[in-house]
């Protein structure tokens, strides 16, 4: 008798996925890393058909997070000390960058 349960590990994982997570862990960002030329197309194409707005593809910039984002908009288009209006509820994260990067 061999007991298999929900989560069970007592076989072994196949060669090829642990060489493949080995391979994955290796990279140092685990979030949406991959940005095929076709999303970013996808993306532009949407914005001049929705507000007329032509945007060349390489013209985008990945960012993994939301919160990464927030904060290089904060540090972009923002002077330190400059107030921030933010509306709650906020996800916590984002109520934190406003003081973290200086602005009230």
């Amino acid at each position: 008798i061999i007991p298999l349960w929900v989560a069970d590990s007592d076989l072994p994982t196949a060669p090829c996925i642990q060489d493949a997570i080995i391979k994955r862990a290796a990279h140092p960002t685990y979030g949406y890393t991959i940005q095929p030329l076709e999303l970013w197309n996808s993306i532009a194409n949407w914005f001049l058909s929705r507000h007329g707005w032509e945007v060349k593809p390489e013209e985008f910039v990945f960012t993994s997070t939301l919160v990464t984002a927030s904060v290089n908009c904060l540090q972009a288009f923002t002077w330190k000390n400059d107030a921030i209006a933010v509306f709650l509820p906020l996800y916590f994260p984002l109520q934190k960058i406003v003081e973290k990067t200086g602005r009230r």
